[in-house]
């Protein structure tokens, strides 16, 4: 059984001295320690995780020195629903409900742009060299029903 501890604190310099003393104290009581990349569910912009994962690196670092696994949670690649809007990526092709409406913070999974943003967020988590990254959204919800969306899907 993986057992797996969770960071539900804002990374700042001020608790990773706390967190490190922690890990040394329990460090048989689970497997990995998981870094959540925002608090929101609607799609940051890429400085956002830019800016996100400089604030990371230094624990990935220290937990790693430690001899523990690390990973990171990409809590939204193409979104949920619209939360926390000031971050959100601009001017991205929106993901389209079935009744037409477009909810902002929720981004065209098949756009290419939108796909090139996508792989850019990953390569940010990813230089991190973390022991996995995990993919939490709704990707399972893949419906988007913009033209090209239903293009595709028709052809």
């Amino acid at each position: 059984m993986k057992k797996r501890y969770t960071s539900a604190f804002r990374v700042s310099t001020n608790n990773l001295k706390d967190l490190e003393q922690n890990l040394r104290k329990y460090k048989n009581s689970f497997d990995e320690v998981l870094f959540f990349t925002q608090f929101t569910h609607s799609v940051k912009r890429l400085e956002y995780h830019r800016e996100s994962a400089e604030k990371i690196r230094p624990y990935l670092q220290k937990i790693k020195q430690l001899g523990i696994k690390t990973g990171i949670n990409v809590m939204a690649t193409i979104g949920f629903f619209a939360e926390a809007l000031d971050d959100t990526m601009q001017n991205a092709k929106p993901y389209i409900y079935w009744n037409g409406s477009a909810i902002n913070g929720r981004i065209c999974p098949s756009d290419k742009a939108n796909i090139e943003f996508i792989k850019e967020q990953y390569k940010i988590y990813a230089r991190l060299s973390p022991d996995i990254i995990y993919i939490d959204d709704d990707i399972s919800s893949l419906s988007c029903a913009c033209d090209g969306c239903l293009e595709r899907f028709h052809n």
